[in-house]
């Protein structure tokens, strides 16, 4: 019997143990699941574009820094303007994430400025310039990673069968005029079969450096939008004589892919779509034209930028967040690839003279007056609306002009009223040289 009894006390002893090991076993699991990607060598980064070139710089990042892991999640642009601020709000928001100068407004209380131990201010200033208009309270939550100036893109066939060519293309604003009505076709119905010249999609930045080029920047000293003016409303009629036909909205170069237009103004990034989803057409590029040759400012510069870091991000991340973007800002292939993918003219200063860059047709056009092309500060979505609302009415509604410049001036005036925006036009040497500031 006591051996028995004994028997049996050894084996409730040797269970309880069993017991307490696999409990033990079980909270070890959970803590690496609970843990799982939020160990601080992992980031999360959330984009609405451009995913294939972003692994490649996870990538490339990775094959030097094996114990790091970067995981993208793509999502639907619209989606991810209302997502984004929603959930870095929370707190539960990416690391890092796409930026874009529209939605600054929405995003950079969510942010963390970049680590001046890391990304080194002085070294930014002297890789980028104009770069001073870019902080915001002296620090940098992201630098350019390229601009987008205008151009214009012309069917070659079109043009070689009126004896054009690249050597011979219009330099004035009259000389595009009498360009587009030259090629405008129409069908015994006089209907028009082909237009001349299109600005669809792009009708913003148009009038901007129609403006610009008039001696007058986008926004007065005090910041209020310069809309209600004669220099728009003699703007807005050159581009009535551009197009006096503008019924087709599909953009420019769409138009000109589908052979309806032979002349579209555009950007960079309209050629580079362009040229790859129909990398059979021919199409040249050549610069805008200009008012006279006095002008200060030719264009006006938009751009995209470099990721932002979330203010929300773990402490012991923080580092490699930045990190990463150092990696990238400071990896010149990285950048060539990626300006001759958006076909945005590279921001980086040292890039300016790699033979890509160099001899690319396309940053050539745009580097001849990218210097003289002006970036107006990060201009809030909601005040992009008003300019579209504004074309929508006079191209499409024809609504009187001058009725729709007020109603545009008094609703632009109303935003920037609600918004912590400040334009940075008066940081560029040559806004002196606008006459009516």
């Amino acid at each position: 019997m006591k051996k028995c009894l004994s028997g049996l006390i050894i084996f409730l002893f040797l269970f309880m143990i069993a017991c307490t090991n696999t409990d033990g076993g079980n909270n070890q699991s959970e803590k690496k699941e609970e843990n799982g990607d939020k160990t601080p060598n992992t980031l999360e980064l959330w984009t609405p574009v451009d995913v294939e070139l972003m692994e490649g710089w996870v990538s490339a990042y990775q094959t030097e820094n094996p114990n790091i892991t970067i995981i993208i999640q793509e999502h639907t642009w619209e989606e991810y303007w209302s997502k984004l601020p929603l959930a870095m709000k929370s707190g539960n928001g990416p690391d890092l994430f796409y930026q874009n100068t529209l939605y600054l407004q929405n995003t950079i209380e969510y942010s963390e400025p970049y680590d001046d131990s890391i990304i080194k201010k002085n070294e930014v200033e002297n890789n980028y310039s104009h770069i001073e208009s870019h902080f915001i309270d002296d620090e940098i939550y992201y630098v350019p990673m390229g601009y987008y100036t205008g151009i214009i893109m012309y069917d070659e066939s079109a043009w070689e069968q009126k004896g054009f060519d690249g050597t011979n293309y219009p330099k004035t604003w009259e000389e595009l005029i009498a360009m587009a009505n030259e090629f405008e076709l129409f069908d015994q119905d006089g209907k028009m079969v082909r237009n001349g010249f299109t600005y669809a999609g792009m009708e913003e930045a148009l009038v901007w450096s129609l403006n610009y080029q008039q001696g007058m920047p986008m926004f007065t000293a005090d910041g209020i939008p310069n809309i209600n003016t004669n220099i728009t409303m003699k703007s807005i009629e050159i581009m009535g004589e551009l197009n006096n036909d503008y019924k087709n909205v599909t953009p420019g170069w769409k138009q000109l892919a589908d052979g309806y237009v032979v002349m579209a103004y555009g950007y960079g990034a309209d050629y580079a779509r362009l040229k790859e989803e129909y990398p059979n057409i021919d199409v040249g590029i050549m610069s805008i034209p200009k008012m006279d040759d006095q002008v200060a400012v030719v264009e006006s510069k938009s751009m995209e930028i470099s990721l932002g870091i979330s203010k929300y991000i773990k402490e012991d991340n923080k580092s490699n967040a930045n990190e990463f973007i150092k990696f990238i800002i400071n990896n010149e292939q990285l950048l060539t690839e990626y300006a001759v993918h958006k076909g945005a003219y590279p921001a980086r200063s040292s890039l300016k003279d790699a033979s890509e860059i160099a001899e690319n047709h396309l940053f050539q056009v745009q580097g001849s007056y990218i210097n003289q092309s002006m970036y107006p500060g990060p201009i809030p979505e909601t005040l992009h609306r008003v300019y579209d609302r504004l074309f929508e009415e006079i191209l499409q509604e024809e609504k009187e002009l001058d009725v729709a410049l007020m109603d545009a001036q008094k609703e632009a005036e109303e935003i920037v009223s609600e918004i912590n925006f400040k334009p940075v036009e008066d940081q560029y040497d040559f806004y002196d040289d606008l006459q009516f500031k």
